[in-house]
């Protein structure tokens, strides 16, 4: 099942992955939906995403399940967590650093925890030379990373989001990847 978790991100989260029920208070497995088994595998085939979601419908985590899977399985892979706020970033990295707890020793490399220079959440996954960051929504967040993936939380409430997808895009070069997820803030904006 390890070599099948590392194929997939749905296998991945399905058989390994925890996250934690707000409303009961406690650790639950993953279980995902079958609309969310087919986000995973879309998210495989494009790197290009925009989500329109509602609310309550566990895409956050989602999200972070998959930015934990690129991470793990591609080794010196750097992944953007951009969110309005540091703090509501470093939320989101919160839930890849859950998941994380709670996956067997054998998915597991070893991990570093940390602030850098700039306050900025990371994970830092020494043995594959991957790294998470949580970052504020800023015109200047990205620009000095080589990203892999670049996932957007709540797009529709960053500020500036044109100017920021101008400094993401280029960063990803032709492998990496972009995905773009909110909730709908009416028919203006980015």
């Amino acid at each position: 099942l390890y070599e099948a978790a590392r194929s997939h991100p749905a296998i991945f989260l399905d058989v390994f992955g925890y996250l934690f029920d707000a409303p009961t208070n406690r650790s639950m497995r993953f279980q995902l939906w079958d609309w969310q088994w087919q986000m995973l595998s879309y998210l495989l085939q494009h790197k290009r995403v925009i989500i329109l979601k509602a609310r309550q419908l566990g895409m956050s985590w989602l999200a972070a399940g998959y930015a934990l899977w690129v991470a793990l399985n591609k080794p010196n892979s750097v992944i953007l967590l951009v969110s309005r706020t540091e703090g509501v970033a470093s939320t989101l990295l919160s839930k890849c650093s859950y998941i994380l707890a709670r996956l067997p020793a054998e998915l597991r490399p070893a991990v570093i925890p940390r602030k850098d220079k700039d306050n900025t959440t990371e994970i830092y996954f020494s043995a594959i030379n991957s790294k998470i960051l949580a970052v504020a929504s800023t015109k200047e967040s990205g620009r000095s990373e080589s990203a892999t993936l670049v996932i957007a939380d709540e797009w529709a409430d960053h500020p500036e989001a044109a100017e920021m997808y101008s400094s993401y895009e280029p960063t990803t070069g032709t492998e990496g990847q972009i995905v773009g997820l909110s909730t709908a803030k009416g028919r203006t904006g980015f």
